[in-house]
């Protein structure tokens, strides 16, 4: 939900959603999409692997 929705209902967010990415790679690689966006999607947004408290990399749903 938006900052303004959150605040309105007292709600403290638990993360942000700074940035997305999307990769190309082989059927048969199907997993390691991971390793091109993330350095990518870092540098984008100005932050580096030691500014992330958690992170989830989901490529189950990819097409």
């Amino acid at each position: 939900m938006s900052s303004q929705k959150a605040q309105q209902h007292g709600v403290t967010p638990l993360g942000y959603f700074k940035e997305f990415e999307s990769a190309r790679c082989e059927p048969d690689e199907m997993g390691i999409g991971a390793v091109f966006v993330v350095p990518k999607s870092l540098q984008r947004v100005g932050l580096g692997v030691e500014n992330i408290d958690l992170c989830e990399l989901n490529e189950a749903f990819s097409s």
